[in-house]
């Protein structure tokens, strides 16, 4: 997460620009007919990430800008676009988690 001085000395936040691509959309809405509270997590969740893109529990796939998070038994996979400060969300779902 970024910061820059902001007047009198005071840190400011520097956000992101949140996009979704329609189909991450879709299965968000999906998810609100089978599981509204998971799906109200999982808005709260990704909404933070405009604030902080790495959250503690996201898991960075390689080195390539790409994270997949977990909120209960859904994850989303998102990008993160540093140079236009850009947190494109790709894919939301229902998943067996494995621990």
């Amino acid at each position: 997460m970024g910061h820059v001085e902001g007047g009198q000395g005071k840190p400011v936040r520097v956000s992101y620009t949140l996009v979704w691509e329609m189909a991450a959309r879709r299965a968000l809405r999906r998810l609100h007919q089978t599981d509204e509270a998971g799906a109200v997590r999982m808005e709260a969740v990704v909404g933070a990430l405009a604030a902080d893109p790495r959250p503690v529990g996201a898991r960075p796939l390689g080195t390539s800008g790409w994270f997949r998070l977990y909120v209960d038994n859904h994850r989303a996979t998102y990008h993160l676009d540093e140079e236009t400060r850009t947190v494109l969300i790709v894919h939301v779902g229902s998943v067996i988690v494995p621990w």
